[in-house]
């Protein structure tokens, strides 16, 4: 039997959104499971206390919190990486589009979300918009935690550019 995708949105997008993404989602082939915090009594709590819950659950985490910003908790990616859950964030230019254009965002990569979901634990991604009309989905560099140590030491790429030929 085949491993549902599981995804869960924080505030990136509201309840309301994620609900009808995951009733579009239904339409897929496999299996698909599409939460977001509030409806897994969630909402409202630092990263550093849902993220290993829903780790434990094997849900892929959706945000646009790419730990960039000073926050009460800790770094969402790090967080992520520590505790083995599959991340994806979307990039600045996503998180600005209406609920519509994200869904809209999210169907358009819907094949590479799949392919990421079965990566190595801890792995993040950036959702991004290459213009209007064109989104994708690319493996992110690996982060340093605050004491210094490599927190993702591999990354399944979902998209791999031709190796170069070495100058001879």
């Amino acid at each position: 039997m085949t491993q549902a995708l599981r995804l869960v949105f924080d505030d990136c997008i509201s309840k309301h959104a994620a609900k009808k993404l995951g009733e579009l989602a239904s339409f897929s082939r496999g299996l698909v499971e599409i939460a977001h915090l509030a409806t897994l009594n969630l909402e409202g709590q630092l990263d550093d206390d849902w993220i290993p819950v829903i780790g434990a659950s094997g849900h892929v985490a959706v945000s646009s919190d790419r730990g960039k910003n000073p926050s009460k908790g800790g770094k969402f990616p790090i967080l992520c990486q520590r505790h083995g859950v599959i991340h994806i964030m979307l990039s600045t230019g996503v998180h600005k589009l209406n609920q519509f254009d994200k869904i809209r965002a999210v169907l358009s990569v819907w094949p590479k979300i799949i392919r990421a979901s079965r990566g190595d634990a801890g792995c993040g991604y950036s959702l991004r918009m290459h213009n209007e009309h064109a989104f994708d989905l690319m493996a992110v560099a690996p982060r340093i935690d605050n004491e210094g140590k490599l927190v993702q030491l591999k990354i399944p790429a979902v998209y791999a550019p031709p190796e170069e030929k070495p100058a001879q």
